[in-house]
């Protein structure tokens, strides 16, 4: 049933994912003098709906990949902490800068899902997926997209 239920909103959200792309795509990927239009990011999210929702549809009707047919709470419970967490982060996003804010929520959630196996090899591994994303993210909105990130009060 459950198998079911999940290959249905795989569906819906790669419906969704190719409506997002369409209206991104009207809106314009590049305003008037080159620089990234108000359609960007809508089409980047969008293709990443499709992506992971073909994933998703795949996923649930190959059999050795079958979900399991029960919600796990912990699962749950550390799933609403992601969330209100990075609701906090984002939130104070205006004081920290958009660098800080994305490194602290890498490392956050990488910090929460892996929750009781967390020793001090994966703590020095996490931080450098999150710095060295976190700067590649940053040149990427400077470099190609000539987009000024937000800035915090440490400056950066």
């Amino acid at each position: 049933m459950l198998k079911k239920i999940d290959f249905g909103f795989a569906l819906v959200t790669l419906i969704l994912g190719v409506y997002v792309v369409l209206e991104g795509f009207s809106y314009g990927f590049t305003a008037a003098d080159g620089q990234p239009g108000s359609g960007l990011f809508p089409i980047i999210v969008g293709f990443a709906l499709i992506f992971f929702s073909v994933i998703n549809v795949v996923r649930s009707r190959v059999d050795y990949l079958s979900i399991q047919e029960e919600f796990s709470l912990l699962v749950t419970k550390r799933m609403l902490v992601i969330l209100l967490g990075n609701g906090l982060i984002i939130s104070l996003m205006v004081f920290f800068g958009i660098m800080l804010s994305t490194i602290l929520s890498i490392m956050f959630t990488g910090l929460v899902i892996a929750w009781g196996g967390v020793d001090k090899r994966f703590i020095i591994q996490m931080t450098i997926v999150s710095i060295v994303t976190t700067f590649i993210l940053h040149t990427l909105f400077i470099k190609v997209l000539r987009i000024q990130p937000l800035i915090g009060i440490f400056g950066f």
